[in-house]
């Protein structure tokens, strides 16, 4: 996460000398970073528009058990914060987004990934937000897609097999009406999905998302509330 070269090597300076010598050393090891800013973005968010941005999320994809454990123990902090506070979330998040802009001037290989369910963040929605800020930072569209996409599939070990359309791969594909390269948020609407080769239709996507909705399993709710007290105790 950038947040953690932020608050760690950085050590919270926003220090744009110290940013491009760290990062002209961490090329060296040749890593892979997945910058998960709708994090940050999402809690910056909370604490400076409160209930009015839960207003606006859709909370109803999110386990009800989940929800009332998260607003207990997570949102409340951002809920409750000063003005201070807000500033302050307000002039990281805009620095993180100059790491992510630096990262990839550098060549450094970045990854999507949203860190979805933290907070009141919805698995879907997330991943377009994070790809939005990715956007935001300065990156390119095909640097964004291919974060998302044959970036992952070769750091999993799997670029034979995902990643991009080849011959021979494993179909799994978006498919959009307008080019995401012009327009990301194209993206947002498929007009089909395949998945491993299985051709899932806009009308059964609207049918797999309304199914979606107020998840209540009783064994996946203790499960999760079982995992929330277990993470609380030993962190």
């Amino acid at each position: 996460h950038v947040e953690d070269i932020f608050q760690g090597p950085l050590n919270y300076e926003f220090d744009r000398e110290l940013l491009v010598g760290w990062i002209t050393d961490l090329k060296a090891i040749d890593p892979v970073v997945t910058p998960t800013l709708a994090t940050f973005d999402h809690l910056t968010l909370l604490s400076e528009q409160k209930d009015a941005f839960i207003a606006d999320l859709p909370l109803e994809t999110l386990n009800p058990l989940y929800r009332t454990i998260n607003r207990e123990f997570e949102v409340s902090r951002w809920l409750a914060a000063g003005e201070e506070q807000i500033q302050w979330n307000k002039a990281e998040a805009a620095h993180l987004l100059e790491i992510v802009r630096e990262l990839d001037m550098q060549g450094i290989k970045l990854l999507v990934g949203s860190d979805a369910g933290t907070l009141y963040m919805p698995p879907g929605p997330s991943t377009h937000r994070e790809m939005a800020l990715m956007t935001q930072a300065g990156l390119s569209a095909i640097t964004v897609l291919q974060a998302a996409t044959i970036n992952a599939a070769e750091t999993l070990g799997k670029g034979s097999q995902y990643g991009s359309v080849e011959v021979g791969k494993i179909a799994d594909l978006v498919v959009v009406a307008e080019n995401p390269l012009d327009d990301l948020t194209a993206l947002r609407q498929p007009q089909a999905v395949i998945k491993a080769g299985q051709w899932i239709s806009a009308t059964e996507l609207a049918r797999l998302r309304e199914s979606g909705k107020n998840p209540s399993n009783l064994y996946i709710s203790l499960g999760r509330l079982l995992e929330d007290l277990l993470v609380r105790a030993f962190s």
